[in-house]
């Protein structure tokens, strides 16, 4: 079954009990287009953090109407925000880490310029560079058929990363830590206070660039707070990290 994001839903004329809503723009043009969608076809969409079913009612060249919509009891999400703090590597990888994470429940991902970067987001092409980002991320969300979308913001200067952003937990993936540091131990130790709050908590995860961290980035994360992980004995590369830390903390949250 194929979804999509909606901004709002109506209450339906035709179906009282249920909702209805309009598709527009590239989605609608991808449903019609692409996957050849038919009056009748049974599709699911995403509004506000909740995943409705119903049905194709009426395609238009511009847009499709989807009715009889009904909320899904399944949960797509979890139970708090996981944001992925990804230093810049090349730009096909990074295209891969966020498919991926969007995959594995990330709510946002916040590409991070860092001092061994090889690539480095210019200033005149940021805005072009995060729209496309940020369609990767909603064809990664539909396929999921997460009940959010994720964003991916503009990359900023590691330095900058605690002056914008303000985490609850924040832990680093750091090739160099004590191997008894390891993410099973601190997760575990964590996990309860965070399931159990009576308010979100944002968990911010950070992996480094192709070359890692430097000490000097590092002293300044945890600085910050920040608590160091080790994900084993063996040195993971920067699209492998993330996706192993994203997967270890969202198998075990959603057991």
């Amino acid at each position: 079954m194929h979804h999509f994001f909606v901004d709002r839903l109506e209450k339906s004329a035709k179906f009282p009990d249920a909702f209805m809503t309009t598709i527009v723009e590239k989605q609608a043009h991808h449903l019609i287009n692409v996957l050849r969608a038919e009056i009748g076809e049974e599709i699911s969409v995403a509004c506000l953090g909740h995943n409705y079913q119903g049905f194709i009612s009426e395609i238009r060249p511009t847009h499709v109407v989807v009715e009889q919509l009904t909320l899904q009891e399944q949960k797509a999400e979890l139970p708090f925000e996981l944001i992925l703090v990804q230093g810049l590597p090349k730009s096909d990888k990074l295209e891969f880490i966020i498919t991926k994470a969007c995959e594995l429940g990330v709510s946002k991902i916040l590409p991070l310029q860092c001092e061994r970067s090889i690539t480095r987001d210019k200033a005149e092409k940021a805005e072009k560079i995060t729209i496309r980002r940020n369609e990767i991320a909603l064809a990664a969300c539909k396929q999921a058929h997460r009940s959010q979308l994720v964003k991916v913001e503009k990359s900023i200067a590691g330095r900058e990363l605690f002056q914008k952003y303000q985490f609850d937990y924040c832990l680093i993936a750091y090739e160099k830590s004590d191997l008894t540091q390891s993410l099973a131990k601190y997760w575990q130790t964590v996990k309860k206070s965070i399931l159990t709050a009576p308010k979100r908590k944002q968990i911010a995860v950070v992996v480094g660039p192709e070359g890692g961290f430097t000490p000097a980035e590092i002293a300044y994360f945890t600085a910050n707070n920040a608590d160091i992980v080790n994900l084993g004995a063996r040195i993971l590369r920067t699209e492998t990290a993330g996706l192993a830390l994203l997967s270890y903390i969202m198998l075990d949250s959603e057991q």
